[in-house]
C-alpha cells in the first residue's frame, strides 16, 4: 500500500459553520454480501440530496475495501454502489486485516473529513451527520464511544478488560470503549498518511496524532445481517496487535518483575541463613534469585529493541 503525503490542511474554525465540504466514508468489509445492500441503502438515506444540502455537503463519497472477501461482496457492490453518491472500491489480492482495510482507505481520502464505519451496521450511519455538526464546531477527531452494547456476555467482558488494559499499559490516552467508529478532518488524515508504521492500530494512531477531539455516545446493536468475522481468535491478535504497536510499558513490567523477584530472593536467603544448609529449603530462594537475573536479561534486550521502534 503506498501511502499519500498528504500535508496536514487546517480549515478555519470561524468558516465552518457553512462551509460546503466533502466527506469519504470508509467501509472495509469482509464477507458482507448479506449485509451490504442494507448497508448502502442506510447510507443513501443518510446522504441524501434533502441531507446533502442541508449539511453543507457538496459530495458524500463511499470508500469500499474488499479485505480479500470470499463471497460476492466485491460483485455486489459494483452492481449496487455508485446509485446515489460516487463510490469507490479497492479490492485486496487477499486478507491483510481489518487495520490494513481502513489504512488503506485513509491513504485513498482527500475529503475535507473522512468517515470510518463497519459494514455490519452496528455503527449506525445516522451518526456521521452529527458527527460532522461536531467537526464544524472546531473538533478535528470525532470518535464514537458505546455507552452500551449488544452481545454476549463474555465478549462484552473482553472488550471492557482490554480498553481498559490497553489505556493502562499505552503511553497514549485512547478513549475508552471506543473503536474506529468516527471522523477525521483533514489535518489528522494527513498526519496519518504520513506516518512511517506498518503494524497499525487506527484508533491508538488517531489518539497519537494529538488535536482537538469530541466524543458522540452511542448504544451499539447487533449485527443488521450475517455473522460476526471478529472471532476470539481475531480479536486476540487485534489485541496485542495494538498493545504492541502503542506502548512499550510491558517491558516495563518485566523490569519491575526482575527486581520484586530479585528482592524477594535475597530477603528469603537471609531470613533462613545460616541453616538453610540442612535441607532443600535453599532451592526456592536461589530459583527466584535465577529467575530475577532471567526476566533481567529480557527486559535489557526488549529495552533496546524498543528504542529502536519508537525512535
Amino acid at each position: 500500500m503506498q501511502r499519500q503525503n498528504v500535508a496536514p490542511q487546517c480549515i478555519p474554525l470561524d468558516i465552518r459553520s457553512d462551509l460546503d465540504i466533502s466527506i469519504d466514508i470508509i467501509v472495509p468489509i469482509y464477507n458482507e454480501a448479506e449485509v451490504i445492500p442494507l448497508l448502502l441503502t442506510r447510507l443513501d438515506e443518510v446522504f441524501s440530496p434533502e441531507n446533502m444540502r442541508r449539511h453543507h455537503l457538496k459530495q458524500a463519497r463511499y470508500l469500499f475495501v474488499d479485505d480479500g472477501s470470499r463471497d460476492d461482496s466485491a460483485a455486489l457492490l459494483k452492481e449496487l454502489g455508485g446509485r446515489q453518491n460516487p463510490m469507490r472500491l479497492i479490492v485486496f489480492t487477499r486478507n491483510f486485516g481489518h487495520q490494513a482495510a481502513i489504512s488503506a482507505g485513509i491513504a485513498f481520502s482527500d475529503a475535507d473529513v473522512t468517515a470510518i464505519i463497519d459494514a455490519d451496521l452496528q455503527d449506525p450511519p445516522e451518526l456521521l451527520l452529527d458527527m460532522v455538526a461536531l467537526w464544524r464546531r472546531g473538533a478535528e477527531t470525532v470518535y464514537g464511544q458505546r455507552a452500551t452494547r449488544q452481545g454476549s456476555p463474555v465478549k462484552k467482558f473482553c472488550y471492557a478488560v482490554f480498553y481498559r488494559l490497553y489505556r493502562f499499559l499505552s503511553s497514549v490516552e485512547v478513549p475508552l470503549d471506543s473503536g474506529d467508529f468516527g471522523l477525521m478532518g483533514r489535518p489528522v488524515v494527513g498526519a496519518l498518511s504520513m506516518l512511517p508504521e506498518r503494524l497499525r492500530f487506527v484508533r491508538g494512531l488517531r489518539a497519537w496524532v494529538g488535536y482537538d477531539t469530541a466524543r458522540l455516545e452511542y448504544h451499539r446493536p447487533e449485527r443488521a445481517q450475517g455473522e460476526t468475522k471478529y472471532t476470539f481468535r481475531k480479536l486476540y491478535h487485534l489485541a496485542t496487535e495494538g498493545l504492541a504497536s502503542m506502548s512499550i510499558m510491558p517491558l516495563r513490567l518485566s523490569q519491575l518483575a526482575a527486581l520484586v523477584l530479585f528482592v524477594l530472593s535475597l530477603a528469603m536467603l537471609a531470613a533462613g541463613f545460616p541453616g538453610w544448609l540442612s535441607d532443600r529449603s535453599w532451592m526456592l530462594p536461589v530459583m527466584l534469585f535465577t529467575n530475577s537475573i532471567v526476566l533481567f536479561g529480557l527486559y535489557v534486550l526488549g529495552s533496546y529493541l524498543g528504542r529502536m521502534y519508537w525512535r
